[in-house]
C-alpha cells in the first residue's frame, strides 16, 4: 500500500478515480463538494498533454461546470460563437444561421469552444487539493476485497478504497477489469453484447490551427459531402480548431478497429488538401498552420452494464459516442454528476456508519438507471449526425441538403429541449445564470410534465361530440352566406381568422396543421364544411401544441411581417369580399326573386367568397414582399416580444368587429327568436324547400317561378334552423378549444387566475360580446401569459 496520504483508506467513503480526463477530474470536484474522499490516478506522466484536441462545453456541461465554481476560467478562454454555416466541399453556400447565439439567449451559457488541454488545466489548478491528482499511474489490475477494492498500478503502487470510477477512456482497463469479474462471478453471455458493441465507420484527422485569413470570427463552419465531412470553430485569438470525419473502407469491431500514428496523417491529408472548409477557404491553409493534430479511429459504443459491485464507469469509458454534435464531454460531466449525487445521498444515510456492499450497490445502479436512456438517445443521435454530413446513404443527403436548410432553428429546438433535462448536482445551489436566460433551466417547482396523448384525447372527446352533431344535420353549415341575414356570424368567423393566421406564422408551429390553416379553411368553405371540420382543426392543433413547444419565447413569437399586416389583410382580403357579397345579397331571400343575370352574378360573388382565406393569405404576401420589413430573424434573439403590439392589435380588432355583430343581433333578437320557436315546436318544412340546397349551375326560369312560393314561405326558416344549428358548434367548439389552452396554463402554474374567475369573466364577455369576441379575448391572454413565460424572473412576476 502506498504511504501518501491520498493513497490511504480512510473511515468515510473513499472513490478512487482511474483517469484524468474531463471525466476524472470533474468527478474529482464533484466528490470534493459533496465532502467525499477521493484519489485521481493518471496514466500519463502530464495531466493535461497537448494532442490537438479541442473540446466544446454546451450548455449542459457549464451548469455544472458553474455550479462547483469554475466555470468563469474556462469561459474566459473562449469567444462565444454566433453564426453556423454550412457549405458543399466545393464551397457552395447551403445554409448560415445565428443559431449559435440563439443558444446563448435561451439557455444562458454561450458554447464555449476551447483547447481540451486548456480545459484540463483549468479543471486540474482550480482542484482545492492538487495533491490527491497522482500522474505516472497505469492501472493494471483490480482486486475486490470483502470490505473495499485495490486497485494496483504498473509502478508497483496499490490504493484501497471502497468503489472505483473509471473514466480512463475508450480502451479503460477499469471497464476490462469489471468484465472479468463478471466472467468470473456472473454467467459469461451476460456481457458477451458488451464485448462486441464497440465499432467505428468513421475515422478523424483533429487539429489545431494558428489564424487563418478568411475564416471568420464567431463562426462554426461544416463542410459536407459523400463520405466525409469538415467541421471548423474559430475561437478566441482566432485560433482554428478543426476536424475531418472520413469513411473507412468497412465498419470495424472491436478489437480489430485501426490505429493510427504521426506519419499516417501525410497520407491521410492528399486527397483533402483542395476540399473547402469554408465558402471561400480550402483545408489547405489549416494545414500550413497546423500547431498540433491527431488522426484516430471514431469509436462508436454503448454499454449495458455500467457497473457491478464496487466498480463503476463514466464517460467514454461506457458511452463512446461521434463528435459531430460536441456532447462527448458534456456527457462525460452530466455523468460525474449524477454519480455523485447518487455517492451524496449514500453518505448522507450513513454518516454513523460505512455503507454496506449491497447499499453501494445499489446507489450504483441508480446512477447507471438515471443515465441509460439519455446516453442511448445521445449516443444515436450524435452517429446519426456523422452520416448525415457524410452522405451515407442518398437519404441522409437529401435531408442535409434539402429538409435541414428549410427547419429553420427546429434543430435547435431539439437541442434545448434536451439541455433542460440534463441532471445538475442536486446537493449544490443553482446557478443564477442557469435561470436567466429566455429558456430557463427545469427546476423542480418550474418543470413541465407531458401530458399522456391518452388523457389529451380525453380532454378533448367533446370536440368528436360536436363532428358527430354536424354530422348528423348536414343542414348545419354556415359557410357560404344565402341571405343578407346570415352574416351575423361574420364576428366568430373574423376571430377564427384572425387566430387561424397568427397560429399558422408562429415559430413554433411549423409543421403542424396550423400552417395549412387558409388551405384548411378554404377548403372548409368550398365544401360547406365549417360547423363538421372547425372541430378537427381544434383537436388536431390541440395535440400538436403542447405547453412545452413554446417553453422557448422565441418559439411563441410570429413572424414579424406577417404579424404587422393581419387587420389589413383581413379588411381586404375578407371583409371586402363580404361586403360585395353582402351588397349581391340584398335585404330579402335571393333567388326567387332575381333573374338570371343576377342569378349569375350571384354565383360569381358565392364563389369569390368562398375562397376569402386565399386573398387573405395573397394580401399579405404581397405586403410582405413589397411593403413591409421583416426583423423576425434579429428580434427572435434579442426581442421575442417584438410582435406583441401587432398582435394586440389584431386581437382587439376581431374582438371589436365580433361585438359589433353580436350587438346588432341583439337589437333583432324578438324576430329571430320567434321564427325559431315557431319552428322548433312544429312547423318541419317539407317537400322541396327541405332538400333544397344552394344551386350549382344555372336554373331555368320556370324552376325559379317554381320555388318562388315555396321560398317565400319557408325558406327563411330552414336557413334559421341549420344557421344556429352551424354557429353553435362553431362556438362551442372555440370555447372549447380555447378552455384547454388554457388548462395547459393552469397545469403548468403560469397563471394563478382561478376556474371560478376564469368563467366569471368568460361569462360576461359572452353577455356582452358573443361567442367570438369570448374565443379571441381568451387567446389573447394566453398570448399575454406565453410571452412573459421567460427567465426565471420573468416567472416570479
Amino acid at each position: 500500500m502506498a504511504a501518501t496520504d491520498p493513497c490511504m483508506k480512510k473511515d468515510g467513503l473513499k472513490v478512487i478515480i482511474v483517469g484524468g480526463s474531463v471525466a476524472g477530474l470533474t468527478l474529482a470536484h464533484c466528490l470534493y463538494r459533496a465532502g467525499i474522499d477521493y484519489v485521481v490516478l493518471e496514466a500519463r506522466e502530464d495531466i493535461a498533454p497537448q494532442l490537438g484536441a479541442s473540446i466544446g462545453i454546451f450548455s449542459n456541461g457549464a451548469r455544472i461546470l458553474d455550479q462547483l465554481g469554475i466555470y468563469g476560467e474556462i469561459e474566459r478562454c473562449t469567444d462565444p460563437p454566433v453564426w453556423h454555416e454550412v457549405v458543399t466541399g466545393k464551397g457552395d453556400v447551403v445554409s448560415k444561421l445565428d443559431s449559435l447565439a440563439l443558444i446563448q439567449t435561451r439557455l444562458g451559457y454561450p458554447i464555449s469552444f476551447l483547447e481540451r488541454q486548456l480545459a484540463l488545466k483549468s479543471l486540474y489548478f482550480q482542484l482545492p487539493d492538487r495533491s490527491k491528482i497522482l500522474t505516472g499511474k497505469k492501472v493494471i489490475s483490480v482486486v475486490h476485497l470483502v470490505e473495499g477494492i485495490i486497485v494496483r498500478c504498473m509502478d508497483g503502487s496499490q490504493f484501497i478504497g471502497d468503489i472505483v470510477a473509471g473514466a480512463d477512456g475508450v480502451h479503460s482497463r477499469v471497464r476490462q477489469e469489471m468484465w472479468r469479474y463478471i466472467e468470473k462471478n456472473e454467467v459469461a453471455k451476460s456481457i458477451a453484447k458488451d464485448k462486441k458493441v464497440m465499432s467505428a465507420e468513421y475515422r478523424c484527422l483533429y487539429g489545431l490551427s494558428s489564424s487563418v485569413p478568411g475564416l471568420e470570427k464567431k463562426h462554426h463552419y461544416r463542410a459536407v459531402n459523400k463520405d466525409w465531412s469538415f467541421l471548423t470553430v474559430v475561437g478566441k485569438s482566432d485560433r482554428c480548431y478543426w476536424f475531418i470525419f472520413d469513411k473507412l473502407d468497412h465498419i470495424y469491431y472491436a478489437p480489430n478497429i485501426p490505429r493510427y500514428v504521426e506519419a499516417d496523417q501525410i497520407e491521410f491529408i492528399k486527397p483533402f488538401m483542395n476540399r473547402y472548409v469554408s465558402h471561400n477557404i480550402q483545408f489547405q491553409a489549416l494545414w500550413e498552420r497546423k500547431i498540433a493534430a491527431t488522426l484516430t479511429s471514431l469509436e462508436e459504443a454503448h454499454y449495458s452494464r455500467w457497473t457491478y459491485d464496487r466498480i463503476v464507469c463514466l464517460g467514454d469509458s461506457i458511452h463512446k459516442m461521434t463528435p459531430n454534435i460536441g456532447q462527448g464531454g458534456n456527457w462525460a460531466i452530466e455523468s460525474a454528476a449524477a454519480l455523485t449525487n447518487q455517492l451524496y445521498i449514500l453518505v448522507q444515510s450513513h454518516r454513523q456508519s460505512h455503507p454496506s456492499l449491497q447499499e453501494i450497490k445499489s446507489a450504483l445502479a441508480d446512477y447507471q438507471h438515471s443515465r441509460r436512456q439519455r446516453t442511448q438517445e445521445v449516443c444515436n443521435t450524435a452517429g446519426f449526425a456523422t452520416r448525415l454530413e457524410a452522405f451515407r446513404t442518398p437519404g441522409h443527403r437529401f435531408i442535409q441538403m434539402h429538409v435541414i436548410p428549410r427547419l429553420g432553428d427546429m434543430l435547435v429546438d431539439v437541442h434545448c429541449q434536451n439541455v433542460l433535462e440534463a441532471p445538475k448536482l442536486d446537493f449544490l445551489p443553482v446557478p443564477p445564470r442557469s435561470l436567466c436566460g429566455t429558456m430557463p433551466f427545469q427546476t423542480a417547482e418550474t418543470a413541465l410534465q407531458k401530458e399522456n396523448i391518452l388523457r389529451s384525447i380525453f380532454y378533448m372527446a367533446p370536440l368528436f361530440c360536436l363532428c358527430g352533431v354536424a354530422g348528423l344535420a348536414p343542414s348545419s353549415s354556415i359557410s357560404v352566406p344565402q341571405s343578407s341575414q346570415d352574416f351575423g356570424f361574420l364576428g366568430m368567423l373574423i376571430s377564427l381568422q384572425v387566430i387561424g393566421i397568427i397560429e399558422s406564422i408562429r415559430r413554433g408551429n411549423n409543421f403542424t396543421i396550423s400552417t395549412l390553416w387558409p388551405f384548411f379553411l378554404t377548403f372548409v368553405l368550398w365544401k360547406d364544411l365549417l360547423a363538421s371540420m372547425i372541430p378537427i382543426f381544434h383537436f388536431l392543433h390541440y395535440l400538436q401544441s403542447p405547453l412545452d413547444k413554446y417553453a422557448a419565447p422565441d418559439n411563441r413569437l410570429t413572424i414579424i411581417s406577417y404579424a404587422k399586416t393581419i387587420i389589413i389583410s383581413i379588411i381586404f382580403g375578407f371583409l371586402v369580399p363580404t361586403i360585395l357579397y353582402a351588397a349581391c345579397l340584398g335585404p330579402g331571400f335571393p333567388w326567387p326573386l332575381m333573374d338570371e343575370t343576377s342569378y349569375r352574378s350571384l354565383l360569381l360573388h358565392s364563389l369569390f367568397w368562398k375562397l376569402t382565406p386565399l386573398w387573405v393569405m395573397l394580401t399579405q404576401r404581397m405586403l410582405v414582399m413589397t411593403a413591409v420589413v421583416d426583423t423576425t430573424a434579429r428580434d427572435r434573439i434579442y426581442n421575442p416580444r417584438a410582435d406583441l403590439p401587432y398582435l394586440r392589435g389584431a386581437y382587439g380588432f376581431a374582438a371589436t368587429v365580433a361585438s359589433m355583430h353580436h350587438l346588432y343581433e341583439w337589437a333583432h333578437t324578438p324576430r329571430a327568436i320567434v321564427k325559431y320557436m315557431q319552428y322548433i315546436m312544429g312547423n318541419p318544412v317539407t317537400g322541396a324547400a327541405a332538400t333544397l340546397q344552394e344551386p350549382t349551375s344555372m336554373p331555368p326560369p320556370q324552376v325559379l317561378q317554381q320555388v318562388q312560393q315555396v321560398l317565400a314561405l319557408q325558406f327563411d326558416q330552414t336557413l334559421l334552423s341549420s344557421y344556429h344549428l352551424g354557429r353553435i358548434v362553431v362556438s362551442i367548439s372555440g370555447l372549447i378549444w380555447v378552455l384547454l389552452h388554457i388548462r395547459y396554463l393552469k397545469r403548468a402554474k403560469r397563471t394563478p387566475t382561478s376556474w371560478l374567475q376564469i368563467l366569471a369573466v368568460g361569462s360576461m364577455t359572452m353577455l356582452v360580446g358573443g361567442p367570438g369576441t369570448v374565443m379571441v379575448a381568451g387567446w389573447a391572454w394566453r398570448e399575454e401569459i406565453l410571452a412573459t413565460a421567460g427567465s426565471q424572473k420573468d416567472l416570479k412576476g
